[in-house]
């Protein structure tokens, strides 16, 4: 197990920018706003067509904190999150998309923790999840397990998720791990496979301390390069694993897969998943069973009041 110091660190933001001028200055507001003081800002545009630039440079020139605002052709967030790492100065690292928002008590909450928990070189929370207008759905705390500690099993399962936008993470981590990868079409969940296998334990703090935006131009969802290349990833891992787990780590992969699909309404690629399942001789029926489950889990989640969900939700356990 890695252990890490930490000196009285400056947290170094790092915000990947492309077309929200609609959002890009309640973002960096939230940065200025926060109760931690020693911090800086790296802005990295990633090759915006709207007036993010613009605004980003009007938002420098007034900015209380030290920012920087860095511009690039366009290629991506993985892109992005590195030039800004590059340019950064802090010893930890926190992440915001531009059209996100920060609590402005997560900075210091975050690195209160890391000083307490020098075993911990990624540390994430829970987040609300809001929609284009700022309005509240629900917490992202009940959705999902957390992931803790050493956990590649559990990543490979399926069994534990991370709320990218809260991460907040060593540059130490940065430097063992390395940056990520510009390759691939998802930046986050690879990464932390990777960290995982690389000994990095994660931590978790059960506050809502960002507000994660849901707009319709939001990256991530399911296409056929997506998901062939979240298999395709996680399949670098199976040999740390015996034969026991690697059968249900491939069973969860395709069934993770096709519930992704089906919950973003990307029913030719569920399709795809499916016949590339039954290729692979996975269980199709577990699969149309745990995809169907997680649509009427989410129908009841968006439906109904979050007391009432979390009623039904424990009743169901």
């Amino acid at each position: 197990m890695k252990s890490y110091e930490v000196n009285t660190p400056a947290v170094s933001v790092i915000m990947p920018c492309y077309n929200h001028e609609r959002f890009v200055e309640e973002a960096v507001r939230s940065v200025w706003d926060q109760t931690y003081r020693s911090i800086e800002l790296i802005l990295v545009d990633d090759g915006s067509a709207d007036c993010s630039r613009e605004i980003a440079a009007e938002l420098k020139a007034v900015s209380p904190i030290p920012m920087e605002v860095v511009h690039k052709k366009n290629g991506g967030i993985a892109t992005a999150i590195n030039m800004g790492v590059r340019r950064s100065q802090g010893s930890l690292i926190a992440l915001l998309a531009s059209d996100d928002r920060m609590v402005n008590s997560r900075v210091e909450k975050q690195v209160r923790e890391l000083e307490c928990r020098p075993e911990v070189g990624i540390l994430h929370t829970s987040a609300f999840r809001v929609d284009e207008f700022g309005r509240f759905l629900y917490s992202m705390g009940r959705t999902y397990t957390p992931a803790q500690g050493s956990c590649l099993r559990e990543f490979m399962l399926g069994e534990v998720g991370v709320v990218a936008p809260t991460l907040m993470m060593r540059r130490s981590v940065i430097e063992d791990v390395g940056p990520f990868d510009e390759t691939l079409p998802i930046e986050d969940w690879p990464y932390f496979l990777r960290a995982a296998a690389a000994g990095v334990h994660f931590g978790y703090l059960g506050e809502d301390l960002t507000c994660w935006r849901r707009t319709s131009g939001s990256a991530g969802g399911r296409t056929s390069v997506v998901w062939r290349s979240s298999i395709k990833e996680r399949m670098k891992y199976l040999r740390y694993f015996d034969s026991k787990d690697v059968d249900r780590m491939l069973t969860r992969m395709y069934a993770y897969e096709f519930e992704s699909a089906l919950l973003q309404r990307r029913y030719s690629v569920a399709q795809e998943v499916l016949r590339d399942a039954r290729r692979m001789s996975r269980p199709l029926s577990r699969m149309a069973r745990v995809g169907l489950w997680s649509v009427a889990r989410n129908a009841a989640r968006s439906m109904l009041p979050e007391g009432a969900y979390s009623f039904l939700k424990r009743r169901l356990a």
